[in-house]
């Protein structure tokens, strides 16, 4: 148990770590060093409390170990030794007791030498078994969502409710019906916690607590861009090619047609660094990490593209001339939108309006 709660708590401080390490910017704004180092001492503590639990019990297990050790030598002599002083034997009659007691005693020690192995093993053991457990929970949730391949005349949802895990599954959209191929462009809007987000998760099956159904066209021909884009470590080139490998985008683009998309995305400071290999996640402002998500919009070329309040840290003037640059760029893509802006109102052809208590209209 010590050994299993020993990785557990060093995993849980080098978590702690990475988070700080990759969220630096917003801890040293709010001052927040402090309660961080805090948290990362009390973790620590439990770490090293934890260890000398461990190191207690291996002085326990080393002195029982030297002990069992030790008795095995002096127990053969002190059984042979009434009938060494009573001179009926010779001291080699000793030492072959004493050989075959040891030989005894050493086939029958294994798990007294191999005990701290064993105890480490099972330690790993329960961990694999515990994640394992967990992903057999994750692939045994079962969803009434029926997600098919869109026909040439139909891509959306039908009669999709979307609810909450909770144990009274509370609605959040009811007996939705949308098709997407009605609309050139679809804005969502709502209330926040109406569940904007999640319809969009729904879309793209990645919302189990949901029934009805889903028709979306094949993999290629669409693409989803989350609020936050991720961008992969590696070069900036493999950052906007993402999740196509570097080595097709240099067979289908050139390094031209890729500086091209990056000026028409706003960001000509960057043409010069396609080679350069760093954390851009890191090094660019969120509203330069949303316009590497345009320039994927345009390397991709989809049939439709879903946006998840995809220019949240661009001002509306950017905002506006990216969709622009989208149409103008991409005229036979079927952009979904969701925002809570009301100037991309009149970039889009109709609204989704998503309301309390599930309910939900189309306004064009």
């Amino acid at each position: 148990n010590l050994n299993y709660e020993q990785q557990k708590y060093e995993a849980d401080f080098r978590f702690a770590m990475m988070r700080v390490r990759e969220n630096t910017e917003s801890i040293a704004f709010y001052r927040g060093e402090k309660p961080e180092l805090e948290n990362f001492l009390t973790r620590f503590k439990i770490v090293i409390g934890n260890f000398r639990d461990i190191m207690t019990r291996q002085k326990i297990l080393n002195g029982f170990t030297a002990g069992y050790t030790q008795l095995a030598i002096i127990i053969p002599l002190l059984l042979a030794a009434p009938r060494w002083f009573a001179k009926e034997v010779q001291v080699g009659w000793i030492m072959q007791v004493s050989n075959a007691f040891g030989q005894v005693q050493g086939a029958m020690s294994y798990f007294v030498d191999a005990y701290t192995t064993i105890a480490q093993w099972c330690s790993v053991v329960r961990r694999l078994d515990g994640f394992n457990r967990h992903v057999d929970e994750a692939l045994a949730l079962k969803s009434d969502l029926h997600m098919e391949k869109a026909s040439a005349m139909q891509v959306g949802l039908k009669n999709v409710d979307v609810f909450l895990p909770n144990k009274n599954k509370d609605i959040l959209i009811k007996d939705c019906t949308v098709d997407l191929m009605e609309y050139q462009s679809l804005l969502i809007m709502g209330a926040s916690g109406v569940g904007k987000s999640t319809l969009l998760r729904t879309l793209a099956g990645l919302w189990p607590y949901a029934k009805g159904d889903v028709y979306l066209p094949r993999e290629a021909e669409f693409l989803f861009l989350p609020q936050r884009p991720y961008l992969p470590l590696g070069s900036l080139r493999q950052a906007i090619a993402y999740p196509v490998v570097e080595e097709v985008l240099s067979a289908n683009y050139t390094d031209e047609e890729i500086k091209e998309i990056l000026i028409a995305c706003k960001l000509e400071a960057l043409v010069d660094k396609l080679d350069i290999v760093d954390d851009w996640s890191r090094i660019l402002s969120l509203g330069e990490q949303q316009r590497i998500a345009f320039a994927r919009i345009l390397l991709y070329k989809p049939k439709f593209v879903f946006l998840d309040e995809a220019t949240s840290a661009l001002d509306e003037e950017l905002e506006g001339k990216l969709y622009d640059m989208l149409k103008m760029y991409l005229p036979n893509t079927r952009i979904i939108s969701i925002a809570h802006r009301s100037s991309l109102i009149c970039k889009h052809q109709a609204i989704l309006k998503l309301k309390e208590k599930g309910c939900w209209e189309i306004h064009e």
